[in-house]
């Protein structure tokens, strides 16, 4: 802004159908990488971060256009920091030790779907519970 004030955007964009519905609330994982950019790298110093979601069709002439927009504001909270630090010694801890407990409660089918790395993905099976780093992509889909 022009009077000094710094904030960080984040955009999201995504192939929608078009009776598909607006979410009501930012993906957690998203709130997470926005306020990380906030709060972890000093040399932002972002008072506040907007996450905008763009979904996008394509019309008969094979051009993708934008469908809608939506636009969360996320304010840094002494809670939305912690949460943001424990995910970062969950990372860490990941890398030092290569094996780190996968909640398989947190999974979400829709999201797994769409996902870009779900021919690589052994989780969204919803058999196996750790993760390892690297990730282990020769392990069978199904436990033997």
């Amino acid at each position: 802004k022009r009077n000094g004030t710094r904030f960080v955007v984040e955009e999201k964009f995504s192939l929608q159908k078009p009776n598909s519905r607006w979410i009501s609330e930012p993906f957690s994982n998203h709130v997470a990488q926005v306020a990380a950019y906030m709060g972890l790298i000093d040399k932002i110093e972002a008072q506040y971060g907007y996450l905008l979601y763009w979904t996008f069709s394509f019309g008969d002439n094979e051009r993708p256009y934008i469908r809608s927009a939506q636009a969360f504001k996320i304010f840094p909270s002494i809670d939305l920091v912690s949460w943001v630090r424990g995910i970062s010694a969950d990372i860490n801890s990941l890398y030092k030790s290569e094996k780190l407990r996968f909640d398989q409660a947190r999974l979400n089918s829709w999201k797994c779907v769409n996902c870009v790395v779900s021919d690589l993905c052994n989780h969204k099976t919803g058999i196996f519970d750790c993760l390892t780093f690297p990730y282990a992509t020769t392990i069978p889909m199904v436990k033997p």
